[in-house]
Parts: C-alpha cells; sequence; structure tokens
C-alpha cells in the first residue's frame, strides 16, 4: 500500500480544559485552562490522508475517493461499505472508511474499522492503524488504550507523528512532564510552529514560563496573526509579573479574536496590578459576558468578584493546577 501524508489541522481544540485551585481576591489571577494542544486529531480535514486508489483499483474505489476529496463524506462511506462487503480492498477500505467516520466525529464506528483492520493485518499490523485507533481512543477519552496504540505504532517503525499525539493524551491525563518529552521529541524531528506553540502550551501548564515565553516567541515570528501563541505569552507574561509584555498581548490575541474569555480576563488583570483599574472594567465585563456565552460558570463568577470588588492589583501566582471541569468549547 503506498504511503500516506497526515497534515495537521491548525485548530485550537478545548478538551479537557482545567483550572487554578479557586482563589482569594489577594490573588485574582484567573482560572488557567489546561491549554490544548493543536494536534494531529484529523477531525477537520483529512484530505490527503485516505490510501488513494490504485490506478488499478475497481471503479468503486476510485468513486469513493473522489466523493471523499469533494467533501461527499457520506456517499463515500457508502461506496467503500460496497467494497468491503464485495470483498474488494477490503484493507483500504476499512482504513479510509475509518478516517471518513473520524470527520463525521463517528468515532465508534471509526474504531470498530480498526479493530477489524489489526484483525486483518496480523501478526504484523501496521503503525498507521494503531496511530489512527489511538487518536479515536483519545476522542472518546480512553486516554489508557490509546496511550497502549501510540506506544505500539512507536515500536513498530518509530512513527514520528507518535509524539504530537500521545502527547495529547498525556495532557489531558494530567501527565505534562510525559507530554513535554514527547513533545521536545516530537520538535526535534519536526520543527513546525504546531509542534513548537504545543511545547510552549505544555511549558505553560508545567509553570516553566521562561521557556514559555521562548518558544511561543518563535511561533508569533512566523506566525503573526496566530492569536493562541499571543494568549500562551501572555500568560507567561502575567506569572512572570511582566505586566507591560502581558497587555501588549493580549491587547493582540483580543485583536485578532475577540471572543477569548481567558484573555479578555487576564487582560483586565494585568492592567489592575497596572494601576489601571479603569481601563481593566469593560475588558473583564467582557470576559463576563463570553463566559456566559461559553456556560463557563467557573469564570464567570471569578470575574464577577472581580469586578464587585475594588479592583485591586493581582498577585501572580505559580504553575496551574491540575483540577478540571467540564467546559468544551472548541475553537476552529
Amino acid at each position: 500500500m503506498p504511503a500516506v501524508v497526515i497534515r495537521a489541522v491548525i485548530a485550537m481544540t478545548r478538551a479537557h480544559a482545567s483550572s487554578t485551585q479557586p482563589c482569594s481576591f489577594k490573588a485574582p489571577v484567573g482560572h488557567l485552562r489546561r491549554w490544548p494542544l493543536i494536534a494531529l486529531l484529523l477531525l477537520s480535514s483529512l484530505l490527503g490522508m485516505t490510501r488513494p486508489a490504485r490506478a488499478e483499483a475497481a471503479p468503486l474505489a476510485i468513486q469513493a475517493q473522489q466523493a471523499f476529496n469533494s467533501g461527499n463524506i457520506n456517499a463515500a462511506i457508502a461506496l467503500w461499505s460496497q467494497m468491503i462487503s464485495a470483498g474488494q480492498d477490503v484493507q483500504d477500505g476499512l482504513y479510509n472508511r475509518a478516517q471518513a467516520f473520524m470527520v463525521l466525529h463517528q468515532f465508534p464506528l471509526a474504531l470498530n474499522d480498526l479493530n477489524q483492520l489489526e484483525v486483518l493485518q496480523k501478526p504484523r499490523v501496521r503503525s498507521y492503524t494503531f496511530l489512527l485507533r489511538g487518536i479515536v481512543l483519545n476522542e472518546m477519552q480512553n486516554y489508557n488504550s490509546a496511550l497502549q496504540d501510540f506506544n505500539h505504532a512507536e515500536q513498530i517503525d518509530n512513527n514520528r507523528l507518535v509524539f504530537t499525539n500521545r502527547a495529547v493524551a498525556y495532557q489531558r491525563t494530567g501527565q505534562f512532564a510525559h507530554a513535554e518529552r514527547d513533545l521536545l521529541r516530537a520538535v526535534r524531528v519536526d520543527p513546525s510552529q504546531a509542534n513548537i506553540h504545543n511545547l510552549a502550551a505544555i511549558q505553560l501548564s508545567l509553570g516553566k514560563f521562561s521557556d514559555c515565553v521562548n518558544h511561543s516567541s518563535r511561533v508569533v515570528a512566523a506566525y503573526r496573526t496566530f492569536y493562541p501563541a499571543y494568549t500562551v505569552r501572555g500568560i507567561c507574561f502575567f506569572r512572570l509579573g511582566r505586566m507591560e509584555n502581558a497587555v501588549a498581548d493580549f491587547l493582540r490575541s483580543t485583536s485578532l479574536n475577540p471572543e477569548q474569555a481567558d484573555a479578555s480576563q487576564y487582560l483586565g488583570l494585568a492592567l489592575i496590578s497596572l494601576g489601571k483599574p479603569d481601563q481593566a472594567r469593560p475588558f473583564l465585563l467582557r470576559a463576563a459576558d463570553l463566559s456566559l456565552g461559553q456556560n463557563d460558570q467557573v469564570r464567570y463568577q471569578e470575574v464577577m468578584k472581580i469586578l464587585s470588588s475594588n479592583l485591586k492589583a493581582p498577585t501572580p501566582q505559580g504553575p496551574p493546577s491540575t483540577q478540571t471541569h467540564s467546559s468544551i468549547n472548541p475553537l476552529r
């Protein structure tokens, strides 16, 4: 079978956000998200990843590939299903249909196809089968099984795509040191801006704020409109007590995407610390509005507590805890 190339999906997905411990008003630093990674989640675009139909392939395979490439996912699934039922290129059909199900977020169906594919490929299961199944299991929040599949994929051929995806599982289970280890490896083999940003986000969670600033700076130098990197770097500046730098980053980030409750809240807090409560108030009100719209009750209550006070200067805290809450807010 021909090799395939997995393309990174540049999308921020808020899956399993986290917060710091609830803080007193003496240090209203806000609850810090466990910043989600830009990962090869394969949820928005899988074009170019399916196994292309060979020149001698059956008409059904060619039609399915064309339907998938044109975005007609259900038609592609129907055609691949016909191939599988007829016993034509069954492994390619299962592999491609699994990815089509992933595009539609039909993860149990994708998992069923990948399980069948593993059985057919035994005893020499291909690394991409384990890699894709690990991604599916990640999205189904079965992180232990996902980690096992990623480890199998790495053992087969040291698949470099394992590192970023396995880091997602480690991040979501609060194993930040393991996530950082994988992302350092990912950056070594592929110093893409996505991998560098992922590393910065994990270093923020680990409280390695100076390292986070350095890596986020590399990202914004290459992609000046990539707002998540400004927000992550701004929070690190805030935690380092570099409030002027934090304000500059949050202003830039919110100008690029005004729908960020995190950045608006931290911008308000940084302005308070600079003795500018009147300038801070509109941003905190904006953070409260956004938190309501995003059903983030924790942040809303936090911001309203600050607004109901006399807006005293916050004291930057240490690294965030791994306490989680249930807010899920995809940003595409």
